[in-house]
C-alpha cells in the first residue's frame, strides 16, 4: 500500500537536496498537529486534493497535509475512530498489535515516544530507496498517521534519505484539542 501511495502522489521532477531546501513548519487546516517540511504552503496546497486511491489510509482533507518535494513524499495526517471495537482499549494498541502479530512487515517495527506520546514506527531501507511509516497516539480513537518515503530512481543518498525522514519525523508536535 505504500509504495502504491508513493508512486501515485511522487511524480519526477527536479533532484531534492536536503541541505539547500528550506524546511518550514505546517499545520493542516484542522490545526490537530504540526510538522516541519522542505514544502512551502503553495505546494502543500497544491496536494490539499489526491486521487482518492493514492492515500495511504482514509484522512479527511482538513487533517492532513501532504508535501512532495522531488522524489521524496512526506504525509501526516490525524485518524480517528467513531468507537472502539469491543475489548480494544485504544486504537494505538490495536494497530501495534497487529502490526506485531503480522510478522511480514519489512523493517523493523519499533515503538518509542514522539512528542509526549506512543508511537510505533517502521523505517524500511532493505530494498532501495527508504520508506517509513508511523503512528503516533494522540488519545484511546485519535492517531496521526505519518509516512515518508523516496521514489525508485532517485538520485537523494541513503544517508540523505535517513536525515530528511528524521527530521521530518523529529518535529511533529501534537496540538491537544
Amino acid at each position: 500500500m505504500l509504495s502504491a501511495a508513493l508512486a501515485l502522489m511522487v511524480g519526477a521532477s527536479a533532484a531534492f537536496a536536503a541541505t539547500t531546501d528550506v524546511w518550514t513548519r505546517s499545520a493542516p487546516p484542522n490545526g490537530a498537529f504540526s510538522v516541519e517540511t522542505p514544502c512551502t504552503a503553495s505546494e502543500i496546497n497544491a496536494l490539499k486534493n489526491p486521487p482518492g486511491d493514492a492515500m495511504p489510509m482514509k484522512v479527511e482533507p482538513d487533517a492532513r497535509l501532504i508535501c512532495k518535494k522531488g522524489k521524496i513524499l512526506f504525509f501526516a495526517g490525524q485518524a480517528a475512530v467513531g468507537a472502539l471495537p469491543a475489548g480494544v482499549t485504544s486504537i494505538f494498541d490495536r494497530i501495534a498489535d497487529g502490526v506485531t502479530a503480522d510478522g511480514g512487515a519489512k523493517g523493523k517495527p519499533r515503538t518509542l515516544t514522539i512528542d509526549g506520546h506512543r508511537a510505533l514506527i517502521n523505517r524500511d531501507d532493505s530494498e532501495g530507496p527508504m520508506a517509513q511509516t508511523g503512528v503516533i497516539e494522540v488519545d484511546a480513537r485519535t492517531i496521526i498517521v505519518l509516512v515518508a518515503g523516496v521514489e525508485q530512481g532517485s538520485d537523494i543518498s541513503p544517508v540523505d534519505q535517513g536525515k530528511m525522514i528524521d527530521r521530518f519525523y523529529g518535529s511533529i508536535r501534537v496540538i491537544a484539542k
